[in-house]
């Protein structure tokens, strides 16, 4: 299954680095601490494993192998567990969960006119539970 972001992410270096986004460190406070995280478009990892260090119990998707693959790696050398999905953002089923937080960096890689389906056709802010932050 090549697509583009397999393409994008096909280098031996972390495209965008192992360390966490500067945003997620910013806004971590109002996250549910230790709570059930999924990481939408998580790419190669660095945000899920961060997550994961820090002890939420976290989910990490994305629509690229190869960049899961990396991410794969970086929990292992991390010593973390992170539950990776292989999903496209449009088909992962995020109501069928109820999760404390929900994190989706980087997501303005969508078109902007399928952005509505991100935030209303996949309920994302549904997906998580009462008190829970988006």
């Amino acid at each position: 299954m090549e697509n583009f972001w397999d393409k994008r992410y096909a280098g031996a270096d972390y495209l965008f680095g192992t360390q966490p986004a500067a945003g997620l460190i910013a806004l971590e406070h109002h996250l549910v601490a230790g709570g059930k995280t999924p990481v939408v478009a998580d790419g190669e990892g660095r945000n899920s494993v961060y997550l994961a260090s820090s002890g939420y119990d976290v989910r990490a998707t994305d629509y690229s192998q190869v960049a899961q693959k990396k991410a794969k790696a970086l929990a292992k050398e991390a010593g973390v567990d992170v539950d990776f999905v292989l999903s496209d953002i449009y088909d992962a089923g995020w109501s069928d969960e109820a999760y404390d937080n929900v994190v989706a960096i980087f997501i303005q890689f969508v078109p902007p006119e399928r952005m509505g389906e991100i935030f209303t056709a996949l309920a994302l802010a549904r997906a998580t539970g009462a008190g829970a932050h988006c």
